[in-house]
């Protein structure tokens, strides 16, 4: 499992995302490759074949969907915080976007509903209250900031925050 705090410490050079699922991740080892089931045929100038190459295949997502890159995690990883406090990802915010990382489920789902229909399914055997867990500090803006499992888990500053409780929880659930 790996947290919003995680990936941004480790400064990842590039963000591999889904051009058609919501799935990502930070490493280039977690892509897989798209291959061809026909060989290349390099040919002479005669049309004639000179020989039969194996072509590398296309970096793609676990399911073998289409991916973007960027370079610019920074401004990407921003852009997520800002969505999940604007509901792109529904009700689970930000822990939602994070339940797509490659690290945090394998294999891509088709749409946000479906990761926060998984978290749901989650939480459902937890053992902490459906509601206030307790008043903490933001880890990005230092806010004091109430987190819900419920609603509102992201700092309505900059719409970031776990709790160590939170975390332990969907470690042990995993």
């Amino acid at each position: 499992m790996i947290t919003f705090e995680e990936v941004l410490a480790a400064k990842p050079e590039m963000i591999f995302y889904g051009a058609q699922t919501p799935w990502w991740t930070h490493k280039a080892e977690h892509l897989s490759a798209f291959k061809m089931k026909e060989k290349l045929k390099l040919l002479n100038g005669d049309g004639s074949v000179r020989k039969e190459v194996e072509p590398p295949g296309l970096p793609c997502d676990p399911r073998g969907g289409m991916l973007m890159q960027t370079d610019k995690t920074k401004e990407f990883l921003e852009a997520a915080k800002r969505a999940a406090l604007e509901g792109k990802y529904g009700r689970h915010g930000i822990y939602c976007f994070m339940e797509a990382h490659h690290l945090n489920m394998r294999t891509p789902l088709d749409n946000w509903d479906a990761y926060n229909d998984r978290l749901d399914e989650k939480l459902k055997g937890d053992k902490i209250k459906r509601n206030r867990i307790k008043l903490c500090l933001c880890p990005y803006c230092e806010k004091e900031m109430d987190v819900k499992i419920d609603g509102a888990w992201c700092c309505e500053v900059c719409g970031v925050g776990y709790t160590e409780e939170f975390k332990k929880m969907l470690e042990n659930i995993n």
